[in-house]
């Protein structure tokens, strides 16, 4: 078996500058937001480094919606899109594999942030830090998000793709079916098809509609479901083989560490995390922590609640992460876990110590 054990590296500095909910802004108008990309001379959405199809579904939208607009832009991203979704859509307007930290940003006057609920998390290393001198926009549906934008636009929504459905009414933004389905695949896939209690009656509606203007639902779940690549099920093996359950404390996790990811010849794990061991019954909450050479320095923890009323949110939070209630994820540096089971009793700690209520 693959060793347990990482190097320790450097510590951690706190940044003072860091937003507090101390100063959680008030979100802007649309009018308002409207009125900025349409006097913007060349703005720059930069894409969430936890590629998720929220996350791919809101860039690209947001590209067509500034297309409209005559706004010019740029879209980039820190690292490769995986390739399984580059089957379904078009990603070739996303530059990929861009140093965030070396990127020239003179030439614009906007960055946008979509699906992001924290800036630091635009690089894996977790310290981004965009140019003080560029005004920035954040349209996001995170919990934990501090409203760090210039301009902000954040609401308690299942995912950003719903909010940009309701903006785009607002400015008169003309959609075609690859639009469409930009939204759609947005607002399906976080909330688990439909399966998250983060589902309402808004998202349905949404979803309803964007059908009946063209929206290739079937298409996407035929797609989504029955298109597993190999390295998918190859993580999942690693993830059931590696599974432990404490009945105790009331929790399972498992891990997939570098090591056994390379043996197996796995290039793209895809987004399986903790989704694959979550509904086991009889616990609270579940976790898989990932290394991995995109991530250095750090152990990967994806949380998902088993039962809805049990707040994952609240213990990432408490490792600088973030997410939803019932899905949420974190890191922690290798110079405070040396092992898994560091890492294990480190979130034991802070869920023990969590009133996990609503």
């Amino acid at each position: 078996m693959a060793t347990k054990t990482q190097r320790p590296v450097k510590a951690e500095t706190k940044d003072p500058n860091k937003t507090t909910k101390n100063t959680i802004k008030k979100n802007d108008s649309p009018k308002k937001i409207l009125e900025v990309l349409k006097s913007t001379k060349n703005a720059l959405i930069i894409m969430d480094s936890r590629f998720d199809y929220d996350a791919l579904g809101s860039v690209l939208a947001f590209s067509d919606a500034l297309k409209q607009l005559n706004t010019p832009h740029k879209c980039i991203y820190g690292y490769e899109i995986p390739a399984k979704p580059k089957e379904y859509f078009d990603t070739e307007r996303i530059q990929e594999d861009v140093d965030l930290k070396a990127f020239d940003y003179t030439l614009y006057d906007l960055l946008i942030f979509l699906d992001s609920g924290t800036l630091e998390h635009h690089t894996k290393a977790g310290d981004y830090k965009p140019p003080e001198n560029i005004p920035t926009l954040n349209i996001d549906h995170h919990a934990g998000n501090s409203s760090y934008g210039s301009l902000n636009y954040v609401l308690n929504r299942a995912s950003t793709g719903s909010i940009l459905f309701e903006l785009f009414k607002e400015w008169k933004i003309q959609t075609d079916q690859k639009l469409l389905n930009y939204l759609l695949v947005s607002i399906v896939t976080d909330t688990g098809i439909f399966q998250l209690n983060n589902t309402t009656p808004t998202e349905m509606r949404i979803v309803a509609e964007l059908i009946e203007r063209g929206a290739d639902y079937n298409g996407f779940i035929e797609f989504l479901t029955n298109h597993t690549t190999r390295d998918e099920l190859a993580v999942k093996a690693i993830i059931y083989s590696n599974l432990k359950i404490d009945n105790i404390r009331k929790f399972a996790y498992s891990y997939i560490l570098r090591e056994e990811s390379d043996e197996k010849a796995i290039k793209e794990k895809g987004t399986i995390s903790a989704d694959s061991i979550k509904t086991l019954i009889d616990i609270n909450f579940a976790f898989v922590i990932e290394t991995d050479a995109s991530f250095p320095d750090v152990w990967r923890i994806s949380l998902r609640s088993h039962s809805l009323d049990y707040n994952v949110l609240k213990i990432a939070q408490k490792f600088g992460g973030g997410g939803h209630k019932v899905a949420a994820g974190c890191t922690i540096p290798f110079y405070d876990a040396k092992t898994v089971e560091e890492v294990v009793e480190k979130i034991w700690q802070v869920a023990s110590g969590i009133k996990n209520a609503s």
